[in-house]
């Protein structure tokens, strides 16, 4: 409302400064010895005049809100309105007194009622006020500048969705009551303050011990205390949150919006290297966080410390990825005046204790489910009295007096008895009292129920989660035998099962859409399970498990034989990725030229969303995203006959395009790659040849989706699987296509981007990764998607020879300075450099046994250059080096490289275009010829016309 009480004032002040320049007019045309007085104020009317409009444009627009100078400008303004007010009031007062002698001898009566001085005076007073509307204006517009430039940079840092503690995603999860885990909560709070306190606090405890509770609570104290660098709150089945590769990114994200100073640092490095989201997130943490705090380091000149709050740990769904992002917080210590802590919380698995392990020491744990029994039993306590205490309240708002609960409810005795089943799983707790609340029932029989349990409520963690769950599920059979029971049973699996396996929730809606189940059946299903799962009310938002031990239960071997619940989970897995298939085979959403845009050069940034969400619906988007992953989940071998060969032979490019739409395309060859092992020769050749083909189009295509088509299948050797599979596909505006290879070369992928001579290689074990010693820098590739996987700088003149361990966890390479030896730690990064015993040049080396892993891969590998300039044709022709062909300039078919001219033949123009045709003289010293239709079918259909015009690629 400011803002309109500040726009009020500007206009009013336009209106006087209309009037003082009204008048001043008047006087202009009568007085003839004050002519340049007032021709001096009229031009500092007008500069004000100009100001003001600026002012009034900025108070009236849609950042009004966000003014940091509302009061100043006010000021301003008053200070103008009165200095404008008083002219007023001098000029129509000296011309009322002079009108009787106006109409006798006309204007010429009329006097200027100001001297030079008094003028000078006035416009000094008017100059004033306007410089300070005007820097008022400046401190805004250019606070708005940085905001929008800010956001828009922002918008690089790829984010996971719901991962910060203060997502609206996990708005309803439970922070501690206030008077629980006192003693920890203080413990963690003393470790964070002090400065000189281990870098990394490790919280760890069994499934259900109130890990991730105590990790919000935490995190919400740290917020209020301005103690929070940033939150990563990983889980399973939630995408970006089940991995670690938007881990560092969102970490970066959250830290920038509370330390801006390290905000353009962070940002340069993405300008650098738009891929680094992308990349190993070694690198992601360097160059997004290390680096940026660094330099800030030294211009700061007290301590300030901040905390990371890694909450589920466990819940990465990489082994390495955990090892790796142990070993990288481990650096944060070299870290002076801001210090950055972490907070990590576990399950104590083998791979994160080993983690732990190799960093020596350098942390500080807390075991959780070994807090003394009394505290632990208080603790939960305080949580059964506070919850049932709310159950009681609400059951009786909604009942009739007679039926209502006595304040002794539920009793010492059943209280106590909770307790003695709950301890140490918090989860029991939460667990049974939303069962106890469940809407559909009273709370004393649903307590009556849990009560039963009571006896097999035993020591080991499967058997304490068998009691928490089983009352819930219980209740969906009771009463039912039989054939009911059964249906019931497989409705059950069908609908649960494929809850708990999902790579990322779905809504009810786009589950039944997904598993052709009528959404009354999952809604029947889902009805009595609120207290296991988050169901909401509205069936388009997604169904999330509230704990993953309800997975883990559910699918748990020991429980096959005695559980009627138990799901098989690979069975589970591939009925969900032949639901997959069947939704993507059904010929409703995949196609070519899937969003109709006609222009194939159309990138996909430009494609609207709408659009995009019309044509591929969130589930088809996860059938898109995820078969692959379900079909590897199966672990059954793929013969001829399985869905999956047929859709690939009828669908492969149009789901590439959709993976390609949806920003995907990246991820592609690792999903072939997936599911390879798992064929027989048939499909195994069809996959080598998809991998191929996408090897050479990746970048390429996500951006520009549509060059699958107008290029890749173009350019395809003749003998491609892909290429004559679908060679009805290629564009009817190509009527001749360009001589091309036979079939692939020996070259898989070319590696890198950077020039200079390769000295040695060498592969690792598991045969899908490479080293490669190119001067200083070794670098590890994923040979399965040509990214690079993780980069070792040397002090070495360079590399002779390179070997891995058998089992892959060591990289050894021999140098030329000395016969030095470099050893590498593929999954941390540690290197030790040593020298040569024999003091000679080692030109080989031969390994000896040890064992482990490579981390995943990450990295950018452009094609296209932003240097290249269009060459401006009426109808066909080329963009810059000959990268693209045009159509009016628009990009319409991308060239490999292997299809562009040589730099000489470009110099020598020796490629043209004559009309429609296009021949290209390759740097192999190939000829190609290309020819069009001589109009495009999307200029007939006036489509072109629509096309923003692009200057660069």
């Amino acid at each position: 409302m400011e803002g309109l009480g500040v726009a009020a004032n500007v206009i009013a002040v336009i209106d006087l400064s209309a009037k003082v320049t009204s008048a001043c007019a008047a006087y202009l045309k009568a007085v003839k010895n004050a002519k340049a007085d007032i021709e001096r104020l009229q031009s500092e009317l007008g500069n004000l005049d100009v100001v003001l409009r600026g002012a009034e444009s900025l108070v009236k627009g849609p950042n009004a809100s966000k003014l940091q100078t509302m009061e100043q400008l006010k000021k301003a303004l008053f200070d103008a309105s009165s200095q404008l007010q008083g002219l007023i009031i001098q000029l129509e007062e000296k011309q009322g007194k002079t009108r009787r002698a106006m109409r006798r001898f006309g204007v010429r009566a009329l006097k200027w009622p100001f001297q030079s001085s008094e003028v000078d005076s006035i416009i000094c007073g008017l100059e004033k006020s306007r410089n300070n509307i005007s820097v008022a204006l400046v401190i805004d517009n250019t606070a708005l500048h940085i905001e929008t430039h800010r956001t828009l940079d922002m918008s690089r840092i790829p984010v996971a969705t719901g991962a910060a503690f203060d997502s609206q995603t996990n708005e309803h999860d439970p922070k501690c009551l206030p008077n629980t885990r006192v003693e920890l909560r203080q413990t963690i709070t003393t470790w964070a303050e002090d400065p000189y306190s281990d870098t990394i606090f490790w919280l760890n405890g069994m499934a259900g011990t109130g890990k991730s509770t105590i990790s919000r609570t935490i995190a919400h104290s740290f917020s209020q205390k301005k103690m929070l660098g940033a939150s990563f709150f990983f889980k399973r089945g939630e995408r970006d949150r089940g991995n670690a590769s938007r881990l560092f990114t969102t970490l970066a994200a959250q830290l920038i919006t509370r330390l801006p100073e390290i905000g353009p640092s962070t940002i340069k490095a993405i300008e650098r290297e738009p891929d680094l989201p992308n990349k190993f997130i070694q690198e992601q943490f360097e160059k997004l966080i290390f680096d940026p705090l660094h330099e800030l380091d030294y211009r700061v000149s007290a301590p300030r410390v901040f905390v990371l709050v890694i909450d589920a740990l466990d819940e990465c769904d990489r082994l390495a990825d955990v090892r790796l992002i142990i070993n990288i917080l481990t650096k944060l210590r070299s870290l002076i005046s801001i210090k950055l802590k972490a907070f990590v919380t576990s399950r104590p698995e083998l791979p994160i204790r080993l983690g732990f392990n190799s960093i020596k020491g350098k942390y500080r744990d807390l075991i959780l489910h070994e807090i003394p029994k009394p505290v632990i039993e208080h603790d939960i306590s305080e949580f059964f009295y506070h919850q049932l205490e709310q159950a009681r309240l609400e059951y009786n708002c909604q009942s009739d007096y007679n039926d209502q609960l006595g304040p002794e409810w539920p009793g010492t005795h059943a209280t106590n008895a909770l307790i003695q089943m709950a301890i140490p799983l918090f989860i029991f707790a939460a667990t049974i009292c939303r069962f106890i609340q469940d809407p559909l029932y009273d709370p004393l029989t649903q307590l009556g129920k849990v009560l039963r349990y009571k006896s097999s409520a035993q020591d080991s963690e499967m058997q304490k989660l068998d009691t928490t769950y089983r009352p819930t599920l219980d209740q969906l059979i009771a009463g039912r035998t039989g054939r009911a029971k059964e249906n019931l049973l497989r409705d059950f699996r069908d609908v649960v099962g494929v809850i708990v396996l999902l790579a990322e929730p779905l809504s009810i809606s786009n589950l039944s859409r997904l598993i052709d189940t009528p959404k009354p059946v999952i809604e029947g299903i889902l009805r009595h399970l609120h207290s296991v799962l988050s169901v909401p009310k509205s069936s388009r938002e997604p169904v999330r498990m509230l704990h993953l031990s309800f997975h883990d239960f559910l699918v748990d071997e020991e429980m096959h034989e005695i559980d009627p619940f138990w799901i098989d989970e690979q069975q589970m897995h591939g009925r969900i990725a032949t639901k997959c298939l069947d939704l993507l085979s059904s010929g409703r959403h995949l196609k070519q030229d899937i969003c109709d845009l006609d222009l194939p050069g159309t990138r996909r940034a430009d494609i609207k969303q709408e659009d995009v969400i019309l044509k591929l619906p969130d589930q088809v988007r996860y059938a898109c995203l995820y078969w692959t992953h379900h079909l590897e989940g199966s672990g059954l071998k793929i013969a001829d006959s399985h869905p999956a060969f047929g859709f690939l032979k009828e669908y492969f490019l149009f789901w590439l395009e959709a993976l390609a739409i949806l920003g995907e395309a990246h991820n592609c060859s690792a999903m072939i790659a997936s599911i390879q092992s798992l064929v027989d020769v048939g499909l195994s050749s069809f996959l080598r040849d998809a991998a191929r083909f996408v090897a050479r189009l990746d970048t390429i295509i996500d951006q520009y989706p549509l060059q699958i088509y107008a290029s890749g299948l173009v350019f395809a050797p003749e003998e491609s699987i892909i290429k004559t599979t679908f060679r009805k596909c290629i564009p009817e505006w190509i009527t001749q296509l360009p001589q091309v290879q036979l079939d692939w070369d020996a070259s898989l992928r070319s590696l890198g981007g950077e020039t200079g001579w390769v000295s040695a290689i060498a592969f690792a074990p598991d045969d899908r990764h490479l080293a490669s010693a190119l001067g200083r820098t070794v670098r590890l590739w994923n040979l399965d998607t040509g990214k690079e996987a993780q980069r070792f700088e040397h002090p070495c003149d360079g590399v002779l020879s390179m070997v891995f361990s058998p089992d892959g966890s060591l990289l050894a390479a021999s140098s030329p300075n000395q016969g030095m030896i470099l050893l590498w730690d593929p999954t941390t990064k540690n290197d030790t450099h040593g020298s040569n015993e024999h003091g000679g040049l080692i030109r080989h080396l031969v390994p000896s046994p040890r064992g482990d892993q490579i981390p995943p891969p990450h990295t950018n590998d452009s094609e296209v250059r932003g240097s290249d300039l269009p060459q401006h044709f009426e109808g066909y022709g080329a963009l810059g080096w000959f990268a693209w062909i045009t159509w009016k300039s628009r990009p319409i078919m991308w060239l490999p490289p292997s299809h562009r001219p040589s730099a000489s033949l470009r110099t020598q123009r020796l490629s043209f275009f004559n009309g429609s045709t296009a021949v290209l003289g390759t740097v192999l010293g190939d000829v190609s010829i290309l020819k069009f239709v001589d109009t495009p079918p999307w200029e007939s259909r006036g489509k072109s016309s629509s096309q923003r015009p692009l200057g660069f690629i």
